[in-house]
């Protein structure tokens, strides 16, 4: 009972701040005291004591739910890319009819409503070139069969303005990390709304395809196509290597790939047939699902990587040895080589996404079971092994959360970052982002 009472006034709270902004002053801004009480009620600090060898002794993260405009209910789409490494202070969220962005991390945000998609629930976003934007949902209309497997995409201005719109005969794509643009070449991974893992002589099962553009947007071909592949995952240009783009599919065993494109999505080769049923690592016998990944970075000529699995079927090599515990690894190494990979550390649930902060990691997981979604950290200049587990996501449902869902910022712009949200974590309250 003290909870539910707990959620009703938090959800009325929540309710009456967008009722008091529909009446804001002409400034367009609500009361200091006003927005410093709202920032207090929707936020959460954790302060954690870091191990010798981290290069700081402690680490603040504080959670917050970003100040939206008013009548709509948003979700994280995407942060727009600066180059040379860096980020900016460009975020985009989506919601059902437009979008809303910011160019100061999310301080103050600009609500565009597309009125002629009015009904279209957006649900991911790229920006292009000369302040043009692409947005995808799947048509409640049309939406094609099996459900999900036709995208509405629409090309808009920042002002909302439509540039084009088509529809498309397959799905969108699993989030910002499964979308890019390299010089004129922009592609995206679909994320097929498949039967269960194995089912692939089911009516509903459709192949896996990469589409690729050349007019930002306007026409697309497909390039790619796996049959026996449930879901692309990831689809990336390499940082600073033009034509070169890494991705990644799964979810079984077989379907476990990593692939790479040097000439702009025209050819495609498996970076991890060189591994058979299994990878042995030190004396450890992993199940390929060790390559299952929905997020990656590049470290010079090694990638680094979360496994999207808890490897259940990893075993000693050595029956003498201790049987490894069961959960994600964080891994580093080349897979086109074959050689051995290294572990650099393990966490008990599915690793969602790494985003790049200063001189660390940040390791984001779901929940799994009773085990909820943790924030772990681990340096980049950094020995096998140390991985510091900052603190649990609170969660307000018994329901297992994917919790950011692969949607997230690539890397931090001055400590601050986005990420999705589910409503009931780490916040009982509607809205699906996350400022960090």
């Amino acid at each position: 009972m003290k909870n539910a009472l707990a959620r009703a006034l938090n959800l009325w709270r929540f309710q009456a701040k967008n009722v008091y902004l529909l009446g804001r002053t002409a400034a367009g801004r609500l009361p200091w005291l006003a927005r410093a009480a709202y920032r207090n009620q929707f936020s959460k600090e954790y302060t954690v004591a870091l191990p010798d060898g981290f290069g700081a002794k402690r680490v603040t993260v504080r959670l917050s739910i970003p100040d939206m405009p008013a009548g709509r209910l948003y979700l994280f789409s995407e942060h727009v890319h600066a180059g040379a490494g860096r980020a900016s202070g460009q975020i985009t969220a989506c919601t059902t009819g437009g979008f809303a962005f910011s160019h100061d991390l999310g301080l103050s945000w600009k609500a565009v409503n597309l009125w002629c998609f009015a009904n279209l629930p957006f649900q991911h976003s790229r920006r292009l070139r000369a302040g043009e934007i692409l947005l995808a949902a799947i048509d409640p209309d049309d939406p094609g069969t099996p459900y999900g497997s036709n995208a509405r995409l629409v090309i808009c201005d920042l002002e909302g303005n439509v540039r084009h719109s088509a529809r498309i005969r397959n799905a969108a794509w699993h989030g910002p990390r499964a979308i890019d643009m390299s010089g004129e070449t922009l592609m995206y991974a679909d994320y097929a709304p498949n039967a269960p893992r194995g089912k692939h002589d089911t009516p509903s099962y459709v192949p896996s395809h990469v589409w690729r553009s050349r007019d930002f947007g306007r026409s697309w071909e497909m390039v790619f196509e796996q049959t026996g592949v449930r879901h692309f995952h990831f689809l990336q240009a390499r940082p600073g290597v033009p034509g070169e783009w890494w991705l990644t599919s799964g979810d079984t065993a077989e379907e476990s790939r990593i692939w790479r494109s040097t000439d702009d999505g025209d050819s495609w080769a498996d970076q991890t047939e060189k591994f058979g049923a299994t990878v042995d690592i030190a004396n450890t016998r992993f199940p390929r699902e060790i390559f299952r990944l929905t997020d990656l970075i590049w470290d010079g000529d090694e990638i680094l990587w979360g496994s999207d699995d808890v490897l259940h079927g990893a075993a000693r090599i050595d029956p003498r040895g201790p049987a490894p515990g069961r959960g994600a690894r964080l891994l580093r190494g080349n897979p086109s080589t074959g050689e051995a990979l290294q572990i650099l550390g393990q966490c008990d649930s599915e690793v969602r996404n790494v985003v790049e902060l200063a001189d660390f990691h940040l390791v984001l997981t779901q929940s799994i079971g009773e085990i909820p979604p943790a924030v772990l950290l681990m340096p980049k200049k950094q020995a096998a092994g140390r991985l510091c587990k900052l603190f649990d996501i609170d969660l307000y449902s018994a329901q297992r959360t994917g919790f950011t869902y692969s949607r997230a910022s690539r890397r931090a712009e001055d400590g601050l970052f986005f990420t999705f949200r589910n409503p009931t974590d780490p916040f009982d309250l509607p809205g699906r982002q996350l400022r960090w």
